[in-house]
Formats: C-alpha cells, sequence, structure tokens
C-alpha cells in the first residue's frame, strides 16, 4: 500500500508512547508530531475552550481545542486505515498526500481564537472569519519550519486541505474528509463535547460501524459511505441534531452568548483585530478592561465606600448606565438580547448509498 510505512499509521500499531485523552483513548506519538505539537502555535490552543459559553451551562465542558485536535487526529489515521482497503483511493492517494491529511486534521483549529464563533457571527468587518487565518499562521517562521524540514510539506498545502481551496483532485477528496457530512472533526467534537457535557447525546452512533463503511464515491472525489453505513450515518446526523438543539444552542448558553455580543459590540471601535485575534480564552477576557478608559473614584463624604460611592478598587457601586456608549444603532438582526432556536437543521448529508460506491479490492 502507498502510504503503509507512514510512522504515524505504524506507531498506532504499537501506541505505548503515546498521549491520553478521554474517553480511554491513546494517541499516538511519532517525533515529527511532537515536533508540531510543541509549536507555540499549537500550544496556545491548549488555552482556548472547546465549546466557550456552554460551560456555563455544562459546567463540565471546559476542555479545549488541543485536546479536540489531537483527537480529530487520531480518527484521521483511523479513516486511513480504513480507507486503504478502498482500491481507488489506495491508487490516487500517495504517502505525502497522506501526510498532509494527517498534518491538517491535527492543526485544522490552528486559526481559532477566544469565542470566535459567536464574535464572527456578529458579521464585524474588523473580525475575519478564523478559516482565512490558517495560512498565516501555518506561514509562521517556527511551525513552517517543522513542516518543511520534519514532514517535508509545504504549509500552503496543508492550508489548502484545510481551507478548501485546494483544486486538485486528491486535494479535494481529502478535504472531504475534514469538512463534509461525514468528516474526522464532526466524528470527534460530537462524541467529545456530549462526554465532558455530561450528556448521551453526541455519542448515539455507531463510530465503529461508520468507519468500517468508509470509502469513495463513485466519481472519486468526495468521502461516501457503503450501505452496511447508512443507519450509523443517520443517527449521526440525527446526534449532530440533538447536539445542538440541548447543548450548543442551550437557550441559557444563547442568552450568554447575545451578552457577549452586546459587549464587543459596545467596544468594537476599539478593536485591534491583529491582538485580539491571537488571545487565549484569558488574554479575551482581560482585553476590554485593559482598553476601558480610568475611571476616577467618585467622593464620598465618609472617605470610603458607601451607598452610591465607589469601592476601593475605584468601581461605583451602583449599576452603571445601560445606554450604550456608540452612537450608532445596534443591528437588529445581528445582536439579540433573545437569540431564537433555529426550527430545523438541514442534515447536509448528500452521503452515497448503495451503488454509488466503488467496490473495495
Amino acid at each position: 500500500m502507498p502510504y503503509d510505512s507512514l510512522p504515524e499509521l505504524i506507531a498506532r500499531e504499537h501506541p505505548g508512547d503515546g498521549i491520553r485523552i478521554p474517553p480511554e483513548l491513546t494517541v499516538p506519538l511519532t517525533p515529527r508530531v511532537r515536533a508540531l505539537i510543541d509549536t507555540p502555535q499549537m500550544r496556545r490552543l491548549s488555552r482556548i475552550s472547546q465549546l466557550g459559553l456552554v460551560s456555563r451551562v455544562y459546567p463540565g465542558a471546559v476542555h479545549s481545542r488541543f485536546e479536540h485536535s489531537l483527537g480529530v487526529y487520531r480518527l484521521a489515521l483511523e479513516f486511513l486505515v480504513s480507507l486503504r482497503r478502498d482500491g481507488e483511493f489506495a491508487a490516487r492517494v500517495g504517502e505525502a498526500d497522506a501526510a498532509a491529511f494527517i498534518v491538517a486534521a491535527l492543526v485544522h483549529d490552528i486559526g481559532h481564537w477566544a469565542f470566535c464563533h459567536p464574535l464572527e457571527d456578529m458579521g464585524l468587518a474588523e473580525l475575519p472569519r478564523h478559516e482565512s487565518v490558517v495560512g498565516v499562521v501555518l506561514a509562521a517562521d517556527e511551525i513552517a519550519h517543522v513542516l518543511r524540514s520534519r514532514w517535508q510539506l509545504e504549509p500552503s498545502r496543508v492550508a489548502a486541505l484545510i481551507d478548501g481551496t485546494a483544486s486538485d483532485p486528491v486535494g479535494i477528496l481529502l478535504h472531504s474528509l475534514l469538512s463534509g457530512p461525514i468528516d474526522v472533526d464532526k466524528m470527534d467534537y460530537l462524541a467529545r463535547d456530549s462526554l465532558h457535557a455530561g450528556v448521551p447525546y453526541g455519542r448515539h452512533f455507531d463510530q465503529e460501524r461508520l468507519l468500517a463503511s468508509l470509502c469513495i464515491d463513485f466519481r472519486g472525489r468526495a468521502l461516501a459511505i457503503t450501505d452496511k453505513g447508512r443507519t450509523a450515518a443517520e443517527l449521526m446526523v440525527f446526534a449532530r441534531y440533538v447536539m445542538f438543539s440541548e447543548v450548543y444552542w442551550h437557550h441559557a448558553v444563547r442568552a450568554a452568548t447575545a451578552m457577549l455580543q452586546r459587549a464587543v459590540w459596545l467596544v468594537r471601535d476599539r478593536i485591534e483585530p491583529a491582538v485580539l485575534m491571537r488571545a487565549d480564552d484569558e488574554e479575551f477576557i482581560g482585553w476590554p478592561d485593559a482598553r476601558r478608559p480610568a475611571r476616577a473614584p467618585r467622593a464620598s463624604s465618609r472617605g470610603c465606600s458607601g451607598p452610591g460611592g465607589s469601592s476601593s478598587s475605584g468601581w461605583p457601586r451602583s449599576m452603571p448606565s445601560t445606554t450604550p456608549t456608540s452612537t450608532r444603532p445596534l443591528p437588529a438582526a445581528r445582536i439579540a438580547t433573545r437569540r431564537p432556536s433555529p426550527s430545523t437543521w438541514p442534515s447536509g448529508c448528500p452521503v452515497a448509498w448503495t451503488g454509488r460506491c466503488r467496490p473495495k479490492r
């Protein structure tokens, strides 16, 4: 097989030297994988929450994007093992392409910054989408050096697999494994988010059966499944629906999201994209205070805090005015005091069924 000699696939068979992540999984490591996850760009993900404000409702949901990235990397190896039984996939994807896919799975979230999903939904021109900065982050000196010297890969190739700009047939195919109706990202985050949130919804699909049914479609350009995986695929789509309904879009999470968005809207004139997009959770939380104009303490007849006076830290005890500090009106379509729950969820699952896959050789 063309990519059987990949060190990561060999390490998968002997996982003694690896990282343990929930739920009781060992992520195989090789020297070049270690070099990649030890870069500052990857270590930063350990300080960014995977679910952000969801932890206000589900206190166990405090896992990081770094943990999720390791889980996606592990699943990428499982995808390659399953798909090498598909003769067409094995004929198209060589060792260099398989290595690029492994790296793309590991670093796919490298463009994320703290709370980027709810802030991107605001549509502020100052804040580009996180997918658009992946190429810039991968081109940074240290991680670019690791990719070129340890993996013999160009950062631009890895970025193209992640953001979907790859135009060659193999690149399009590998992108479908990273972002599609059934992909390594969704398969990990549904189960992992469900585990940490303490709910069963995202784990109610047969992952093993789904992996065994993977193939590529009749055009050879996208991931598909055999008919034996149909029920498992449908259960995964339904698991995603329930996770959105009960976890990601829980009514209290929507309320917290609205408050975060309004807070950012009020200080939007002072947003520094280059600073904000590098921020981890702690840096983001400290960002508004660092840019707040100094407030003079209110005078108190007794020289200490009291009704209407100020505390020892200089903050007024009375509630501040709710009038926005900006003269620009709030766009009702983007900022809401009560985030509505979507009434329907498209599955986005054009999966190929019986007769659509190439036979396994």
